[in-house]
Parts: structure tokens; C-alpha cells; sequence
């Protein structure tokens, strides 16, 4: 996926968003694209997002699953949300400036760094998601802005 990005110009573009303070919504695949490292197995990312991700960590395609998360309450409105999970990444590592918004377990899984959200799981498939609702907040008031 980088080597057409990079090849696109897209890769770059990405970037200039990121830079220029957009609002940005990564899920599941878009978290590895944005990661700062990838593991199992090793391979380049646009290094965005200060985070350590494993691929594939909760299973393959047939471990797929409907999970309830423990949420920061303060930041989402609920202490808990519907996490779809489709071949997900796990989140290893996170730096400072990292902020985990939600958990599958002890794993955090909805992060957010600066402008950009990042969720392991696809908050787009949920029927009423407080991630996506945070999301399209953020890009209204910059509009608005």
C-alpha cells in the first residue's frame, strides 16, 4: 500500500494534510499505514502517529468480532462503545504525546495524537458511534473555523 502511495503522491499528500492540522481518521488498516513502527511482520509506514502497531494481533478473518470497549467517558460521552474488529491491529506501544480514548480489554484501541484519531477497530460500521460523531466535530469546526 506505501509503495503506491509513494509512487502516487499520495504518501506525500497524507502527509501535508497531517502537517496542516486537518482532522484525520484512521481505522484499522489506516492505523499501520500512519504508524511510527509495524510488527509480524516488520514494514515501512508514513511514521505519523508516535505508535508501535502489530498486525493482525486479534486473529484472522474469521476471528472477526463484535466487542464492547471500556471508554473515557469524559472525552466520548460513554463509558462504553461498540468496537468492530475485522483482522485488527493491536496497539503496542504508545508515545507521549499518544492519548488512549478507548480500550479493548488492557489494549488501548481509539488513540488520539494532535489532529489525528486513530481506532484498531472500524467505528464505521457501528450504527451510532460516538468516534465518528467526534470526528465529523472536528472537521465542522475547522470549516467553521
Amino acid at each position: 500500500m506505501l509503495k503506491l502511495m509513494n509512487g502516487s503522491g499520495l504518501a506525500a499528500g497524507l502527509e501535508a494534510v497531517v502537517s496542516a492540522g486537518t482532522p484525520v481518521l484512521a481505522t484499522c488498516a489506516g492505523v499501520i499505514l500512519i504508524a511510527r513502527r509495524v510488527h509480524r511482520p516488520e514494514q515501512p509506514s508514513l511514521g505519523l502517529l508516535d505508535v508501535e502497531v502489530e498486525r493482525n494481533a486479534y486473529g484472522r478473518q474469521l476471528d472477526s468480532a463484535v466487542v464492547v470497549l471500556s471508554a473515557d467517558a469524559d472525552e466520548l460521552g460513554r463509558s462504553t462503545l461498540e468496537g468492530v474488529f475485522i483482522r485488527a491491529p493491536r496497539l503496542v506501544s504508545l508515545g507521549k504525546a499518544v492519548r488512549p480514548l478507548a480500550w479493548r480489554d488492557r489494549d488501548p484501541v481509539l488513540v488520539e495524537q494532535g489532529n489525528v484519531l486513530a481506532a484498531t477497530f472500524h467505528p464505521e460500521l457501528s450504527a451510532a458511534s460516538p468516534v465518528v460523531d467526534r470526528f465529523v466535530a472536528r472537521v465542522r469546526a475547522q470549516v467553521a473555523g
